[in-house]
């Protein structure tokens, strides 16, 4: 449709034409019946009756920052007439927060109404003298469903189906470009883009191509923003992420932090005036310090006796949670071969099951509600699947968040969960039950040395975690255990005077910690390693580098917590462990010897059919070579620690990790000698493996697999990856890649190319992401841990990626089984973990 000036659409008079789009043209024109200027948008196509309701629904939004829709005729849309310029950048950052605040409470004002815009770019934003414009708002898409004939195909197209796909791509986000739903976080991501360009004057995402641009916003991250705040940078980081629940959940979530990015140059302004007072603060704070730290230097310290008495239940009984008034223990029980939430008495000894569900997985965490009537629990196979609900008193679980787990309940009631973010880890958000809302908080639990995730603090106002603290694009920071600040977001290090793990060496063995907070909030009861057993001790809150010991010697403890009136409560587990070879065939297993330290994992098999371990004792660690009679020798002569992983090279070598970071030592089979060392790019590796003739070496670090001559060279980026293994044939890797939603097996070329996914049909899953170097069999069949939603324990499993199948091995061991390998006889071997798991309580009495 085509109008010159003076002709009439309806009873708006054209004046001018302002410009032309993919949909149709923008005219300039005055409503004869009002007396006002307007803008009119014509359309190549005729509106649906669908898209017409849905029009007059936005047109009942009104926002100052938002351009007015006032009428929707046949063919044509009229809008607010807005005198202003199209958004560019660069602009300076003050500037460019100030108009990010604008767009975000737009935004904000529409999301609230369920309308999504889904076509937000730069083009579609007017800068005025009044502030910022945004046009076509919600035009594209209305989020509650409207009832009635018409297809939202119809309008979708009649709207941006042209517009969409030429003059947004670089604007889009992922899950628009692969075709699902959109929602607000859709917008968000656009918002991500647009504010990333207002400060650059670059797109964030470009390429040569339609297909490069894409592949850039599926699989790439924008170039660092140079010279902008860190927090703003960061909040930037985390609209643009991949993964729609890694992005601000909200606009209003968004809005607090740019609202301090703009009030943050403005701090280092303060009035003169203030440092006088200031100064006398400090000088109050230095005398009242004063005095507290000589009564603390001079106090008597209160001596205590703890004694323990072992709590009842079933046989296998774990992961106690006391109730708030101290008379309820929750826990988890074994009951036919699956983990059940369960509550005890401890005065009478009597419990009762709360939960029967066979198939949904195992339960990891268990957490009670602040009053004391329900427990929230999580269920999780080879990812974390859902939170729940069920009331103490008996009734069915509730569903209340998919895909997170380790739920623990803060002090309005919200909760804290764990959720796999874009980068396969393991990020702490806040979810509140009541409205949906979820939000990122910038921690990351390192799933090696825990199980479950963060604890809450009694008072519900902070978390405990051991990990790593993160940023808001969900990028790792420095590792430790910490306190936050749920509310105000400060975070600090606890127990600066306890040994805690550094796993720099890898993944392959976990070493438990557990930790709980005191009823005071002064004090974190938390286990540490005591030789090859364990203690349970006591550090402040506050950070200080006081130790109390508590408990000892204990075994390993894998969940603590302690009762109103101070008591703790924690589980014993026994491990014992037993080396075992057997065929693909399955049937009873060869014992080859029995390793009774806390963990062990099978790293490779020699040539000569002899089994490569990693034992640990507490953080003693060492690699040795399990002899014919079963006695343990140590691979390397050497006082320096070496440890995984590792992977045969070639016939005559191992190459391992060595405790200076990113150093693999090449190690000589036949004398225990450090032959060569190879310097990574790399602090923490946790998976290795190397070619069939030794000249190669795959590693997995920072989320990728990389490749690099063994002899040392050029590192070559392949894949994102969680653990590696070369399959014989020399040809193809075996990659293990963990992510929200579960854990798979995917194939791909030595050289590099894209990964392809092994279909993996029948009842079992990965139970872990974590493929021994030797997983790959000469026949091409897979070895993996293998897990299922009605067991508790692991397998080994049998993957056939000719068939598409996984399968379990058959055994007459019923225990667990993890690490599995190859021998070079195309047998099997794999570390049986027999566990047995009982609740203590232990009460501490003054000398």
């Amino acid at each position: 449709m085509s109008l010159a000036p003076g002709e009439r659409l309806g009873p708006y008079e054209i004046l001018s034409s302002i410009g032309a789009g993919g949909m149709g043209e923008v005219y300039k024109a005055r409503d004869t019946r009002l007396g006002r200027i307007v803008a009119i948008k014509t359309s190549q196509a005729r509106f649906s009756e669908r898209f017409e309701r849905e029009a007059r629904a936005v047109a009942a939004l009104s926002h100052p920052h938002i351009c007015t829709l006032y009428d929707v005729g046949a063919d044509y849309l009229v809008m607010e007439y807005i005198d202003g310029k199209p958004l560019h950048g660069p602009m300076p950052v003050d500037v460019a927060v100030r108009y990010a605040g604008q767009i975000g409470s737009a935004l904000q004002a529409a999301h609230r109404l369920n309308i999504i815009h889904r076509d937000l770019k730069p083009g579609n934003i007017l800068v005025t003298k009044a502030g910022i414009k945004l046009l076509d708002f919600g035009l594209a898409k209305m989020n509650a469903p409207i009832s009635g004939p018409g297809s939202d195909e119809t309008a979708t197209k009649a709207l941006t189906e042209e517009g969409a796909i030429l003059g947004t791509l670089h604007y889009m986000s992922p899950e628009q470009l692969e075709g699902k739903e959109a929602d607000a976080r859709s917008d968000i991501f656009s918002f991500g883009c647009v504010l990333y360009e207002m400060l650059t004057g670059r797109a964030a995402f470009q390429g040569d191509s339609k297909a490069s641009i894409i592949a850039a916003i599926m699989d790439r991250e924008p170039e660092p923003l140079d010279g902008v705040p860190p927090a703003l940078a960061g909040a930037i980081g985390t609209c643009m992420a991949k993964d729609p629940d890694d992005r601000w959940q909200s606009a209003g979530d968004l809005s607090g932090v740019l609202e301090l990015a703009a009030v943050a140059p403005q701090a280092a302004k303060a009035p003169a005036r203030r440092t006088a007072t200031l100064a006398v603060v400090l000088g109050l704070v230095a005398l009242l310090s004063a005095a507290a730290a000589i009564w603390f230097a001079t106090r008597k310290p209160v001596e205590t006796r703890w004694s323990g008495i072992r709590l009842g239940g079933p046989p296998g009984a774990m992961g106690p949670r006391v109730s708030p008034d101290g008379h309820t223990i929750a826990f988890q029980a074994m009951i036919d071969g699956q983990t059940q939430v369960a509550v005890l008495t401890p005065e009478t000894g009597n419990w009762t099951v709360l939960t029967h569900q066979k198939d949904l997985g195992q339960v990891n965490d268990i957490a009670w509600s602040r009053d004391g009537s329900k427990l929230y629990f999580d269920r999780s196979t080879d990812a974390p699947k859902a939170v729940y609900s069920v009331p103490v008193l008996g009734g069915e679980p509730r569903m209340v968040l998919e895909l997170a787990g380790s739920p623990q309940v803060l002090s309005d009631g919200s909760l804290a969960v764990v959720r796999i973010n874009s980068h396969r880890d393991s990020q702490i958000y806040r979810f509140w039950p009541e409205t949906g809302k979820v939000q990122v908080l910038p921690a990351v639990v390192d799933t090696r040395l825990t199980v479950g995730g963060a604890r809450a603090m009694p008072d519900g106002k902070n978390l405990i975690f051991y990990g790593f603290r993160s940023n808001h694009g969900g990028d790792r920071l420095e590792p430790g255990l910490f306190a936050m600040d749920i509310d105000g977001g400060h975070m600090h290090h606890l127990a600066p005077g306890v040994a805690l793990p550094t796993p720099s060496m890898g993944n392959t063995i976990q070493v438990e910690r557990a930790f709980a907070g005191t009823p005071d909030g002064r004090w974190v009861v938390m286990s540490a390693p005591n030789g090859s057993l364990y203690r349970l001790i006591e550090v402040p809150f506050d950070g200080g580098d006081e130790v109390h010991t508590l408990v000892t010697p204990t075994l390993v403890p894998w969940y603590i917590d302690v009762g109103p009136l101070g008591d703790i409560y924690s589980d014993q587990i026994w491990i014992g462990k037993t080396l075992l070879r057997f065929g693909a065939a399955g049937g009873e297993p060869e014992r080859l010897t029995g390793m009774y330290s806390q963990s062990v994992a099978t790293l490779a098999v020699l040539h000569d059919g002899r089994p490569l371990v990693m034992s640990q004792a507490g953080d003693r660690q060492r690699v040795a070579i399990v002899e014919k009679d079963g006695t343990l020798t140590p691979l390397v002569e050497t006082n320096e620690a070496c440890g995984p992983p590792a992977t045969l090279l070639g016939d005559r070598n191992v190459a391992l990790m060595t405790d200076h970071k990113g150093e693999i030592a090449v190690v000589s089979v036949a004398d225990g000698r450090i032959v060569s060392r190879l310097r990574l790019p790399a602090d923490n590796v946790i998976s290795l493996s190397g070619s069939p003739d030794g000249r190669t070496l795959y590693y997995v670090s920072a989320g990728f697999v990389w490749r690099i001559p063994a002899a040392g060279g050029d590192v070559v980026k392949l894949a994102p990856a969680d653990s590696v293994a070369a399959d014989p044939n020399g040809r193809d890797l075996v990659i293990g890649l963990g992510d929200k939603e579960s854990i798979r097996l995917m194939r791909m070329p030595v050289d590099g190319g894209t990964p392809q996914e092994i279909g993996m049909t029948g009842d079992l899953r990965l139970g872990e992401p974590n493929l021994t170097s030797g997983a790959v069999g000469l026949d091409g069949r897979i070895l993996v841990t293998a897990s299922s939603a009605s067991r508790w324990l692991f397998s080994t499993g049998l993957v056939d990626a000719h068939k598409g199948t996984i399968t379990r091995v058959p055994l007459t061991f019923d225990a667990e089984l993890a690490s599995p390998v190859w021998t070079p006889d195309g047998k099997i071997v794999a570390v049986g973990r027999d566990y047995n798991y009982t609740m203590w309580k232990f009460h501490g009495s003054v000398k």
